[in-house]
Protein backbone atom coordinates (compact mmCIF):
# COMPACT_ATOMS: atom_id res chain seq x y z
CA UNK A 1 0.00 0.00 0.00
CA UNK A 2 1.36 3.41 -0.93
CA UNK A 3 1.92 5.73 1.99
CA UNK A 4 3.23 9.27 2.09
CA UNK A 5 4.06 8.95 5.76
CA UNK A 6 7.25 10.87 6.56
CA UNK A 7 6.93 13.11 3.54
CA UNK A 8 5.08 16.31 2.99
CA UNK A 9 3.16 17.29 -0.09
CA UNK A 10 4.16 20.71 -1.25
CA UNK A 11 1.83 23.35 -2.56
CA UNK A 12 2.46 26.79 -3.94
CA UNK A 13 0.67 29.52 -2.06
CA UNK A 14 1.51 32.41 -4.33
CA UNK A 15 4.14 35.15 -4.29
CA UNK A 16 5.21 36.99 -1.16
CA UNK A 17 7.24 40.14 -0.68
CA UNK A 18 10.53 39.97 1.18
CA UNK A 19 11.04 43.42 2.64
CA UNK A 20 14.58 42.75 3.82
CA UNK A 21 15.69 41.63 0.36
CA UNK A 22 13.94 44.64 -1.13
CA UNK A 23 15.73 47.18 1.02
CA UNK A 24 19.13 45.59 0.41
CA UNK A 25 18.58 45.57 -3.35
CA UNK A 26 16.99 49.03 -3.32
CA UNK A 27 19.99 50.55 -1.56
CA UNK A 28 22.31 49.12 -4.19
CA UNK A 29 19.99 50.30 -6.98
CA UNK A 30 19.80 53.80 -5.51
CA UNK A 31 23.59 54.03 -5.25
CA UNK A 32 23.93 52.83 -8.85
CA UNK A 33 21.28 55.32 -9.97
CA UNK A 34 23.08 58.20 -8.25
CA UNK A 35 26.35 57.09 -9.85
CA UNK A 36 24.72 56.96 -13.30
CA UNK A 37 23.01 60.30 -12.78
CA UNK A 38 26.17 62.05 -11.62
CA UNK A 39 28.25 60.63 -14.46
CA UNK A 40 25.64 61.57 -17.09
CA UNK A 41 25.38 65.22 -16.08
CA UNK A 42 26.68 67.51 -18.86
CA UNK A 43 30.41 67.65 -19.43
CA UNK A 44 32.21 70.75 -18.10
CA UNK A 45 32.74 72.18 -21.59
CA UNK A 46 28.97 72.61 -21.96
CA UNK A 47 29.20 75.56 -19.60
CA UNK A 48 31.49 77.33 -22.05
CA UNK A 49 28.87 77.30 -24.83
CA UNK A 50 27.04 80.66 -24.95
CA UNK A 51 24.15 79.08 -26.84
CA UNK A 52 23.49 76.65 -24.00
CA UNK A 53 24.12 78.61 -20.84
CA UNK A 54 24.77 81.88 -19.17
CA UNK A 55 28.51 82.47 -19.68
CA UNK A 56 30.31 80.94 -16.73
CA UNK A 57 33.66 79.71 -18.10
CA UNK A 58 36.27 80.02 -15.38
CA UNK A 59 33.73 81.19 -12.81
CA UNK A 60 33.43 79.91 -9.26
CA UNK A 61 30.19 78.09 -10.13
CA UNK A 62 31.88 76.19 -12.97
CA UNK A 63 34.69 75.10 -10.65
CA UNK A 64 32.18 74.03 -8.01
CA UNK A 65 30.17 72.07 -10.57
CA UNK A 66 33.22 70.10 -11.72
CA UNK A 67 34.16 69.37 -8.11
CA UNK A 68 30.72 68.20 -6.95
CA UNK A 69 30.17 66.09 -10.05
CA UNK A 70 33.44 64.23 -9.55
CA UNK A 71 32.84 63.82 -5.83
CA UNK A 72 29.29 62.55 -6.50
CA UNK A 73 30.53 59.90 -8.93
CA UNK A 74 33.28 58.78 -6.54
CA UNK A 75 30.94 58.69 -3.54
CA UNK A 76 28.21 56.69 -5.30
CA UNK A 77 30.79 54.26 -6.65
CA UNK A 78 32.12 53.81 -3.10
CA UNK A 79 28.57 53.10 -1.88
CA UNK A 80 28.06 50.45 -4.56
CA UNK A 81 31.36 48.67 -3.99
CA UNK A 82 32.05 49.04 -0.29
CA UNK A 83 28.95 49.70 1.77
CA UNK A 84 26.14 48.65 -0.62
CA UNK A 85 23.98 51.21 1.10
CA UNK A 86 23.19 54.61 -0.34
CA UNK A 87 24.73 57.36 1.77
CA UNK A 88 23.57 60.85 2.63
CA UNK A 89 26.95 62.01 1.28
CA UNK A 90 26.24 60.65 -2.22
CA UNK A 91 22.74 62.11 -2.25
CA UNK A 92 23.95 65.56 -1.21
CA UNK A 93 26.93 65.69 -3.59
CA UNK A 94 24.90 64.61 -6.63
CA UNK A 95 22.03 66.92 -5.74
CA UNK A 96 24.36 69.92 -5.51
CA UNK A 97 25.86 69.11 -8.93
CA UNK A 98 22.32 68.74 -10.30
CA UNK A 99 21.29 72.09 -8.85
CA UNK A 100 24.33 73.88 -10.25
CA UNK A 101 23.56 72.40 -13.69
CA UNK A 102 19.86 73.27 -13.64
CA UNK A 103 20.55 76.81 -12.48
CA UNK A 104 22.98 77.52 -15.34
CA UNK A 105 21.91 75.59 -18.43
CA UNK A 106 19.13 77.30 -20.37
CA UNK A 107 16.01 75.16 -20.52
CA UNK A 108 17.62 72.28 -18.62
CA UNK A 109 14.95 70.44 -16.63
CA UNK A 110 16.06 66.89 -15.70
CA UNK A 111 12.84 65.84 -13.91
CA UNK A 112 14.75 63.50 -11.62
CA UNK A 113 13.27 64.60 -8.30
CA UNK A 114 11.95 61.08 -7.66
CA UNK A 115 15.49 59.68 -7.81
CA UNK A 116 16.45 61.77 -4.80
CA UNK A 117 13.15 60.99 -3.07
CA UNK A 118 13.87 57.28 -3.57
CA UNK A 119 17.38 57.61 -2.11
CA UNK A 120 16.28 59.80 0.81
CA UNK A 121 13.45 57.45 1.76
CA UNK A 122 15.88 54.53 1.76
CA UNK A 123 18.18 56.46 4.07
CA UNK A 124 15.33 56.89 6.54
CA UNK A 125 13.80 53.42 6.19
CA UNK A 126 14.16 50.57 8.65
CA UNK A 127 13.95 46.90 7.73
CA UNK A 128 12.01 45.88 10.84
CA UNK A 129 8.37 46.81 10.96
CA UNK A 130 5.10 45.81 12.65
CA UNK A 131 3.38 42.74 11.25
CA UNK A 132 6.54 41.21 9.78
CA UNK A 133 8.03 37.81 10.46
CA UNK A 134 11.62 37.18 11.46
CA UNK A 135 12.54 36.21 7.90
CA UNK A 136 11.63 39.68 6.65
CA UNK A 137 8.44 38.59 4.86
CA UNK A 138 5.56 40.87 5.62
CA UNK A 139 3.98 44.10 4.53
CA UNK A 140 5.14 45.68 1.30
CA UNK A 141 7.02 48.94 2.06
CA UNK A 142 5.42 52.09 0.75
CA UNK A 143 8.58 52.85 -1.21
CA UNK A 144 7.87 49.88 -3.50
CA UNK A 145 4.85 51.82 -4.82
CA UNK A 146 6.92 54.88 -5.76
CA UNK A 147 7.18 54.10 -9.48
CA UNK A 148 3.46 53.40 -9.93
CA UNK A 149 2.61 56.55 -7.94
CA UNK A 150 4.78 58.60 -10.29
CA UNK A 151 3.06 56.99 -13.27
CA UNK A 152 -0.34 58.01 -11.88
CA UNK A 153 0.82 61.59 -11.29
CA UNK A 154 2.15 61.67 -14.86
CA UNK A 155 -1.17 60.43 -16.25
CA UNK A 156 -3.13 63.05 -14.30
CA UNK A 157 -0.82 65.78 -15.61
CA UNK A 158 -1.31 64.51 -19.17
CA UNK A 159 -5.10 64.58 -18.77
CA UNK A 160 -5.02 68.07 -17.26
CA UNK A 161 -2.65 69.72 -19.72
CA UNK A 162 -2.55 67.57 -22.86
CA UNK A 163 -5.83 65.70 -23.10
CA UNK A 164 -6.29 66.54 -26.78
CA UNK A 165 -2.87 65.22 -27.81
CA UNK A 166 -3.00 62.06 -25.69
CA UNK A 167 -6.61 61.00 -26.28
CA UNK A 168 -7.70 62.36 -29.65
CA UNK A 169 -4.88 63.29 -32.03
CA UNK A 170 -1.90 61.33 -30.75
CA UNK A 171 0.40 64.05 -32.07
CA UNK A 172 2.43 63.81 -28.87
CA UNK A 173 3.97 60.63 -30.33
CA UNK A 174 4.87 62.33 -33.61
CA UNK A 175 6.29 65.32 -31.72
CA UNK A 176 8.45 63.05 -29.57
CA UNK A 177 9.76 61.16 -32.59
CA UNK A 178 10.58 64.44 -34.31
CA UNK A 179 12.26 65.89 -31.24
CA UNK A 180 14.79 63.07 -30.89
CA UNK A 181 16.90 61.47 -33.58
CA UNK A 182 15.29 58.84 -35.78
CA UNK A 183 16.51 55.27 -35.98
CA UNK A 184 15.20 52.00 -37.40
CA UNK A 185 13.03 51.22 -34.38
CA UNK A 186 11.52 54.70 -34.31
CA UNK A 187 10.67 54.34 -38.00
CA UNK A 188 8.75 51.15 -37.18
CA UNK A 189 6.99 52.92 -34.30
CA UNK A 190 5.95 55.72 -36.66
CA UNK A 191 3.99 53.17 -38.71
CA UNK A 192 1.70 52.39 -35.77
CA UNK A 193 -1.43 54.40 -34.99
CA UNK A 194 -0.18 57.27 -32.77
CA UNK A 195 -3.55 57.60 -31.05
CA UNK A 196 -3.47 53.93 -30.03
CA UNK A 197 0.11 54.23 -28.75
CA UNK A 198 -0.67 57.37 -26.77
CA UNK A 199 -3.77 55.82 -25.22
CA UNK A 200 -1.89 52.64 -24.30
CA UNK A 201 0.79 54.62 -22.45
CA UNK A 202 -1.82 56.71 -20.69
CA UNK A 203 -3.87 53.64 -19.74
CA UNK A 204 -0.83 51.91 -18.25
CA UNK A 205 0.03 54.96 -16.16
CA UNK A 206 -3.56 55.22 -14.89
CA UNK A 207 -3.88 51.58 -13.78
CA UNK A 208 -0.31 51.04 -12.51
CA UNK A 209 -1.00 52.04 -8.90
CA UNK A 210 -4.32 50.15 -8.49
CA UNK A 211 -2.70 47.01 -9.89
CA UNK A 212 0.37 47.43 -7.67
CA UNK A 213 -1.60 47.65 -4.44
CA UNK A 214 -3.47 44.43 -5.28
CA UNK A 215 -0.50 42.42 -4.01
CA UNK A 216 2.93 41.07 -4.96
CA UNK A 217 1.59 39.65 -8.23
CA UNK A 218 0.29 43.07 -9.21
CA UNK A 219 3.60 44.64 -8.27
CA UNK A 220 5.41 42.14 -10.45
CA UNK A 221 3.12 42.85 -13.42
CA UNK A 222 3.60 46.61 -13.11
CA UNK A 223 7.37 46.31 -12.67
CA UNK A 224 7.82 44.09 -15.71
CA UNK A 225 5.50 46.30 -17.78
CA UNK A 226 7.31 49.42 -16.60
CA UNK A 227 10.70 48.02 -17.56
CA UNK A 228 9.39 47.05 -21.00
CA UNK A 229 8.00 50.56 -21.40
CA UNK A 230 11.38 52.10 -20.58
CA UNK A 231 13.17 49.73 -22.97
CA UNK A 232 10.74 50.63 -25.75
CA UNK A 233 11.14 54.32 -24.97
CA UNK A 234 14.91 54.05 -25.16
CA UNK A 235 14.79 52.01 -28.38
CA UNK A 236 12.60 54.58 -30.13
CA UNK A 237 13.70 57.89 -28.61
CA UNK A 238 17.05 57.09 -26.98
CA UNK A 239 15.56 58.39 -23.71
CA UNK A 240 15.97 55.78 -21.01
CA UNK A 241 14.36 57.29 -17.88
CA UNK A 242 16.76 54.92 -16.12
CA UNK A 243 16.27 56.77 -12.82
CA UNK A 244 12.67 55.51 -12.72
CA UNK A 245 13.42 52.11 -14.25
CA UNK A 246 15.95 51.47 -11.46
CA UNK A 247 13.15 51.46 -8.87
CA UNK A 248 11.52 48.42 -10.52
CA UNK A 249 14.52 46.12 -10.13
CA UNK A 250 14.49 45.80 -6.30
CA UNK A 251 10.75 45.14 -6.40
CA UNK A 252 11.17 42.24 -8.82
CA UNK A 253 14.06 40.89 -6.76
CA UNK A 254 12.03 40.96 -3.52
CA UNK A 255 9.00 39.11 -4.89
CA UNK A 256 9.37 35.38 -4.41
CA UNK A 257 7.12 32.35 -4.57
CA UNK A 258 6.43 30.88 -1.19
CA UNK A 259 6.23 27.09 -0.84
CA UNK A 260 4.89 25.40 2.25
CA UNK A 261 4.02 21.89 3.39
CA UNK A 262 0.50 20.65 3.39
Amino acid sequence: MHSDSGAEALMRVGPSFDRERYEKAANLAAAAALFTRASSLPAPWVFDEPALCRPMAGTRDATAYRLFKRLGVASAAWDCVRTRRVSARSIALTLVAEWLTASRLEGFAPYTEHLYLFALCLRASKTAGPGERADGVGRVPVLAYLASTIYLASAIAKLRHGRQSWLRTGDVIDNALSLYRWNRVSEWAALADPVVLARLVLAFELVALPISVSGPTGLRVVSVSGLLLHVANYATLRVSFWHLAFTHLPTLYAIRRTVRGK
